[in-house]
């Protein structure tokens, strides 16, 4: 049943995350969990995973948003919005004669490669609070052992999200794995990209399985 309470989505979604678990902890006894979705579901299982202990892995596919700040998601729309424009204007060999020959808005180039370049070294007060904030929440899913699985479609902002909060450390934990999913589109749909995402969600499940001592079945068994 839906809340029926003002509790705000974000907390809410957790809270009943949460429920889910202890009902399965006390009817099945599962002591640990691993939480994933796609989007917002994918900031859900984050938010799980940061609120409870007994999770121990988290997938996180397309992450969007992470927290309700206009100036936070707009910022991250203008650098997706930079990057798109620079692999596509900037790195054109086209692009490049048209401007050599008086045939492009070199001066907007220009201008666009000002802004990315200042972009790629400050943020606001605002956005570097949202950024710093969930870059501890991160920290502390690493302190804890947390292992994490960052799926991204290509050309997705669940990337830019991911390297805004990350920055250098994005992939590069030893308790993190990242999935650059070639083709695909926000919701996975893309066969090319959902093989790609199960044959690397199979190899990072598997120091899970082995910790949780999870026995495989035997051969031939359905």
């Amino acid at each position: 049943d839906s809340r029926r309470d003002n509790t705000p989505f974000e907390r809410a979604s957790v809270l009943e995350t949460q429920g889910v678990m202890s009902v399965l902890a006390a009817e099945y006894g599962v002591s640990q969990f691993v939480t994933a979705g796609l989007c917002s579901g994918a900031v859900v299982a984050f938010n799980t995973a940061v609120a409870d202990e007994r999770v121990t892995g988290a997938v996180l596919i397309n992450p969007q948003g992470f927290v309700s700040s206009a100036e936070w998601n707009a910022y991250i729309v203008s650098r997706a919005q930079a990057r798109r424009y620079w692999r596509q204007k900037l790195l054109s060999a086209r692009s490049w004669r048209q401007a050599l020959t008086g045939k492009s808005q070199y001066r907007l180039l220009a201008g666009v490669m000002k802004r990315r370049a200042t972009e790629m070294v400050s943020r606001n007060e605002a956005v570097a609070e949202v950024a710093d904030g969930l870059a501890a929440q991160f920290g502390r899913l690493e302190t804890r052992g947390v292992r994490l699985l960052l799926a991204c479609s290509e050309g997705d902002l669940g990337l830019d999200y991911l390297k805004a909060i990350l920055g250098r450390s994005f992939g590069r934990s030893a308790n993190m794995e990242t999935a650059m999913l070639p083709k695909g589109d926000h919701s996975l749909t893309m066969a090319v990209s959902l093989r790609r995402f199960q044959s690397a969600l199979e190899g990072w499940a598997r120091p899970l399985l082995r910790e949780a001592g999870t026995p495989r079945p035997a051969a031939g068994a359905r």
